[in-house]
């Protein structure tokens, strides 16, 4: 599977070629921002947060190779299954993106990516006969193609609206325990696609400076 994705990354870039946008030794930067937060009426918070980041250099016209880091954390104060549940993950990763030139200053892009992530979420049990701490830890690897819309409103000033990770295979390890004695360990192999998702939670939005 992993060698299809690959392949038709490949042959998407070959087809982009044809048509130059980013010119061969430009210097890409870009990454996302998001931050969400909900609350009830008692005053609890359901907070969001997310930061990516990526640099990259065009080894070929519409061609770009580089490196990709990102941050997430989640604290849920609403959920009153379980106390104090957080969750934090961090990633990184390399990319290979193209481009091609759609007229208007708009350009389609394509992207393939390899990245690892690491996540720890942390919650206390909310019932009567248990108390206890629990801890869990997640790595996962995976492969993912990202297609998108770019929008160049200054002259190095790019304004993106993608679907992350459109195709992606996805291999993670996961361990739980409680209060420091391991419970268990899990291995997971998956598949996933843009389309089995609700069409305004697939979309992100980003920038890119290119000079």
């Amino acid at each position: 599977m992993k060698t299809k994705l690959l392949t038709v990354a490949l042959l998407t870039c070959t087809y982009f070629y044809s048509n130059a946008q980013v010119e061969k030794g430009s210097t890409l930067l870009g990454g996302q921002l998001g931050f969400t937060t909900q609350s009830d009426t008692s005053g609890k918070k359901n907070t969001n947060g997310q930061i990516a980041i990526r640099a990259g250099k065009a080894y070929k016209d519409n061609m770009v190779f580089g490196i990709s880091l990102g941050y997430a954390g989640t604290k849920n104060e609403m959920n009153t299954d379980v106390n104090n549940p957080k969750n934090t993950s961090y990633t990184a990763g390399i990319f290979n993106r193209c481009y091609k030139e759609l007229g208007h200053d708009f350009y389609f892009f394509g992207e393939a990516g390899l990245g690892y992530s690491y996540g720890k979420t942390t919650w206390t049990d909310n019932l009567p006969s248990s108390q206890r701490k629990r801890n869990l830890t997640t790595s996962s690897v995976g492969l993912g193609v990202t297609p998108g819309i770019a929008y160049r409103v200054l002259d190095h000033l790019h304004m993106e609206l993608l679907i992350p990770s459109l195709l992606a295979v996805n291999y993670s390890s996961s361990k739980l325990k409680s209060e420091g004695t391991e419970s268990y360990k899990n291995h997971t192999f998956s598949f996933n696609t843009a389309f089995n998702r609700n069409p305004l939670e697939s979309l992100g939005v980003g920038f890119s400076l290119i000079f």
